[in-house]
């Protein structure tokens, strides 16, 4: 439903083009063919898109989240925000400073369950991250260069809730990512199967971009 490249703040399938929140800039990313990234200070900047139906996830709903990200070359002592619809937390593809760990995390009716992947990220290089949430199964998993350590159960998912998506910050004030970030994509109805994630992965590393989610 949504597909934001990082070279400017259109949404390259929808209609949710970004707001851009104290200057974020746009650099040279991960390669040629993906182009270039959003570029932010971890301190206060961040894109955002005010709530709306399509962006909306309801509860029982599958659901992805992509992005391409660059970590910073010193790690910060916070938790970073890569993807986030924020009024409760409705869905949140994020960075735990704690346990220096990709997630992904859904109210889930009260259980909050997190997937954790449960690798450490290395400071500067590039990784491919997927959150998603598949209702039939009730799994909810995470995925970093097409990889998982497997998902944890989730019965209802996200929430519809009334807040703003976030590209690289929670609510605006805290948690900033401090690094790059390129390439998201937000898929409604649908958990990317093993198969798309390692394409989404493979078409920055050779295989022609982008990689058009399906809605």
């Amino acid at each position: 439903v949504a597909w934001w490249k990082g070279a400017d703040l259109n949404d390259s399938v929808g209609s949710n083009s970004l707001t851009n929140n104290n200057t974020v800039t746009f650099t040279s990313g991960k390669n040629a063919t993906l182009g270039n990234a959003f570029t932010l200070n971890g301190t206060n900047q961040f894109m955002s898109v005010a709530d709306n139906a399509a962006i909306s996830i309801a509860i029982d709903t599958s659901f992805s989240i992509v992005a391409w990200i660059k970590t910073p070359a010193s790690l910060p002592a916070n938790p970073m925000d890569m993807v986030v619809k924020y009024s409760t937390t409705d869905y949140e593809l994020g960075w735990h400073n704690d346990t220096n760990r990709v997630y992904t995390y859904v109210p889930d009716n009260g259980a909050n369950p997190v997937a954790n992947y449960l690798t450490d990220l290395s400071t500067s290089p590039w990784y491919h991250t997927v959150g998603t949430y598949d209702d039939t199964a009730q799994l909810l998993t995470t995925y970093v260069n097409s990889a998982t350590d497997g998902g944890v159960a989730a019965t209802r998912g996200a929430v519809d809730g009334t807040g703003a998506l976030r590209i690289g910050s929670l609510e605006g004030t805290s948690r900033f990512w401090s690094g790059q970030i390129q390439a998201v994509g937000l898929y409604k109805g649908h958990a990317l199967s093993t198969a798309e994630i390692s394409d989404s992965y493979n078409g920055g590393t050779g295989k022609q971009w982008p990689f058009i989610p399906d809605t």
